[in-house]
């Protein structure tokens, strides 16, 4: 009988230290050792020496369909010249969980210059958006750069609790200073069911009242380029296509090229 408590109690001691292992490595941990990497990826592209009016950035979206082609991406990027910094239009994850998250960073963190994560509907899954806030920072924020600016804006509805997005934030952060234009990167198509109630109309609105370059986005996992009320918007594929769209700003306009790898 002895012997049989002995057993008990060391297989209840196994079970105990094996649950406390599983909560240290939780696929919802929020505790993230990086910490803020858009504002540092931000403060790299700011700081860089902007001798024309000329910018060249790419844009990706929805990587969580494949790393081993985010892999692909990162790999044809760094051996282009000329670019200054990566844009990521949401979806990073398939079910917002942690290691989606570090895998993604530690793909993308391979890049040779900056790169910025917008936050895509699939990325508020399960603690997906308390993740993203840690390891990325805020869902809404822009940045300057030579005379444009780069307005990064959370439309996501559904998976946000039926929540309407900022606009009154995406209106301010839009009304640029003059001789400055925008681009608005943001993950849900103006056409996606989640834009009903309106709020496709009034983004639409917002983005004709002020000097809108381009708006670009995901989430539709196809390519489309549309021109609407003298408003371009550009829809990225989802990575597995192997295509991304290389953007070069210049005298307040945007051309566009969509390369293969």
């Amino acid at each position: 009988m002895k012997t049989r408590n002995t057993l008990l109690i060391l297989t209840l001691g196994v079970l105990l230290a094996s649950c406390d292992k599983l909560t240290d490595f939780s696929p919802y941990d929020a505790n993230t050792s990086h910490n803020n990497v858009n504002a540092l990826n931000v403060s790299e592209i700011t700081a860089m020496q902007w001798p024309t009016d000329s910018i060249t950035f790419i844009a990706i979206s929805d990587t969580h369909t494949d790393y081993a082609d985010l892999r692909a991406a990162v790999t044809a990027i760094n051996q282009m010249d000329g670019i200054s910094f990566v844009m990521v239009l949401g979806d990073i994850t398939d079910w917002g969980l942690f290691n989606e998250f570090d895998d993604y960073y530690h793909l993308a963190r391979r890049l040779k210059v900056p790169f910025v994560t917008v936050i895509g509907n699939h990325d508020y899954l399960s603690n997906g958006k308390s993740i993203f806030n840690k390891m990325f920072g805020p869902t809404n924020f822009y940045f300057d750069i030579g005379n444009y600016r780069m307005v990064v804006f959370d439309n996501v509805v559904w998976e946000n609790g039926n929540r309407k997005p900022d606009f009154d934030w995406f209106s301010q952060a839009l009304s640029t200073p003059e001789g400055m234009t925008s681009v608005a990167c943001y993950h849900i198509h103006p056409w996606d069911p989640q834009l009903e109630n309106g709020y496709a109309d009034e983004m639409k609105q917002i983005i004709e009242a002020n000097p809108v370059v381009l708006s670009i986005f995901g989430h539709g996992h196809h390519y489309l380029e549309e021109e609407i009320n003298n408003r371009r918007y550009l829809m990225l594929p989802d990575i597995i296509k192997r295509s991304m769209a290389k953007i070069t700003l210049a005298n307040q306009a945007a051309t566009i090229e969509i390369l293969n790898f």
